[in-house]
């Protein structure tokens, strides 16, 4: 899984470097097994990468990295209750909005029985301290639903069918395939991508000296079609990478 990611990024960034196309892809690089894990025919070899090209068209659910099961693996649980962890990834790392720590663990409603796990965990975060945060993070965490623990697709769990609508920043959607899309055009979620890339290379949080070079990176992104190699080279030929500011 975590080659797949890794062969994923190096082939668009050597290839044509759209942050489009990094999430929302219609293929991936995958080895058989993970390609059968996915429901997905085998790939064939090409030029791009040590790994065959896995063509996702037509494979529900998948679709750019946020599909890849690496990533979904990662922010997960063992239990049912998942969307916490997947909704603050995309709120905090995709959109760069802040959550205050969670409230004292007595202040969980009881959970009803004989109700599917996206409703139980509804249950759960709907008291006035829980929905400060979970109004926005439910709503990004339910679009990866229908994914298991280990990134797995399920159109339904037990007896329950999946409801993998959500709402992020105003917009309706349903699926991480949906998700994707939305974030590729967000003009907050292209910021975003600029200041983690800051982050990144030059090692520490951007301040207010910081913006004017953290600007042009963006706009240089934005100008070139979003082309994540030109934010790149932006961000390393900046006053922000290559001058160190001394102490008084």
């Amino acid at each position: 899984m975590r080659g797949e990611t890794d062969t994923f990024v190096l082939a668009l960034m050597h290839s044509s470097g759209s942050y489009e196309e990094l999430l929302a892809a219609d293929y991936t690089f995958a080895s058989d097994a993970l390609a059968a894990y996915y429901g997905a025919a085998a790939g064939s070899m090409t030029d791009e990468s040590p790994l065959p090209r896995v063509e996702l068209a037509s494979v529900p659910g998948r679709g750019g990295i946020l599909s890849h099961a690496s990533v979904i693996a990662t922010h997960t649980t063992v239990e049912d209750y998942r969307a916490a962890h997947r909704g603050r990834f995309v709120i905090e790392n995709l959109l760069c909005q802040a959550l205050p720590p969670p409230p004292p663990l007595d202040d969980i409603p009881p959970i009803p029985d004989d109700v599917s796990p996206r409703e139980a965990f509804e249950a759960m975060t709907d008291s006035p301290g829980c929905q400060g945060c979970h109004s926005m993070i439910n709503g990004a965490g339910f679009l990866f639903e229908h994914f298991d623990g280990g990134g797995a697709y399920h159109s339904a769990f037990a007896e329950y069918e999946v409801d993998a609508s959500g709402v992020v920043d105003g917009e309706a959607l349903d699926g991480v395939e949906d998700l994707g899309r939305m974030l590729a055009a967000s003009k907050t979620a292209q910021l975003c991508m600029a200041r983690r890339w800051f982050q990144f290379a030059v090692g520490r949080q951007e301040g207010p000296a910081d913006f004017d070079s953290l600007q042009r990176a963006l706009m240089s992104f934005q100008d070139a079609g979003l082309d994540l190699r030109e934010l790149v080279a932006s961000l390393l030929s900046s006053d922000a990478y290559r001058f160190r500011r001394l102490p008084e």
